[in-house]
């Protein structure tokens, strides 16, 4: 699934990035990824750190009780729910029929 959604925004940023950006007022500026090199951010690009679990440390600062990782119907959705060697051979075999993630988005769309 990882690489679906991952092709996925692929896809949204160089669709972003391939329209212009307008001014309120006057001519377009620019294409955003062309506004990004020119302009970069002072801080430069922030990166999300996969060894902290942002997850836990939003629940801790809002008090609130903490978020499902697993919603409730996901068991009842997915037949290999909690079976992660069989999800592996499901993505395998899914991937062998349609052979790349472009041509499977393409299909499930």
């Amino acid at each position: 699934l990882q690489p679906l959604l991952q092709h996925a925004a692929d896809m949204l940023r160089a669709d972003w990035d391939a329209k212009r950006v307008r001014r309120a007022r006057g001519p377009a500026i620019g294409r955003p990824c062309d506004l990004r090199q020119r302009h970069p951010h002072p801080t430069g690009l922030r990166q999300i750190n996969p060894v902290v679990d942002h997850v836990a440390l939003y629940d801790a600062a809002s008090g609130r009780p903490p978020m499902l990782r697993t919603p409730p119907w996901a068991a009842a959705r997915d037949l290999l729910h909690n079976q992660p060697a069989r999800q592996q051979i499901r993505s395998r075999t899914i991937f062998a029929v349609w052979g790349n993630v472009a041509l499977a988005w393409q299909d499930i769309l």
